[in-house]
C-alpha cells in the first residue's frame, strides 16, 4: 500500500505490505475487503493497511480464483473441487 508524504518533499511511501510466501493468484474484492488466495489459503485484507481480517485453511492447494459473487468467494481447489466461502468471515458454505 502506497501513500502520499509530505515531508521532506511530496512522494509516493510504502506504507504497508503483506507477504504471501509463494505466487498469488488474482486479487479481487468484496464488502471493502480485499481477498487474496495463495497456496492453501484464503485471506480477507483491510485495504487501508494490508492486515488480515480473516482467514480459511483448505485442504487442497487453491488452481483458480478467487472469484466473488453474492457476498461469496469461490475458489478451485486440487483435484477440481469448486469451494464456495461466506466473504464475511470465510466459513465454507459449501463444496462441489
Amino acid at each position: 500500500v502506497i501513500a502520499v508524504r509530505r515531508e521532506p518533499l511530496p512522494h509516493l511511501a510504502e506504507v504497508a505490505a503483506v507477504s504471501v510466501n509463494d505466487a498469488a493468484r488474482p486479487l479481487t474484492s468484496v464488502a471493502g475487503r480485499v481477498v487474496v488466495a495463495t497456496e492453501k489459503q484464503v485471506r480477507l485484507l483491510d485495504p487501508a493497511g494490508l492486515r488480515p481480517v480473516g482467514e480459511a485453511t483448505v485442504d487442497e492447494a487453491v488452481t483458480g480464483g478467487p472469484w466473488v459473487a453474492g457476498g461469496t468467494v469461490f475458489v478451485q481447489t486440487g483435484a477440481g473441487t469448486l469451494r464456495a466461502l461466506d466473504a464475511g468471515d470465510l466459513a465454507e458454505r459449501w463444496r462441489v
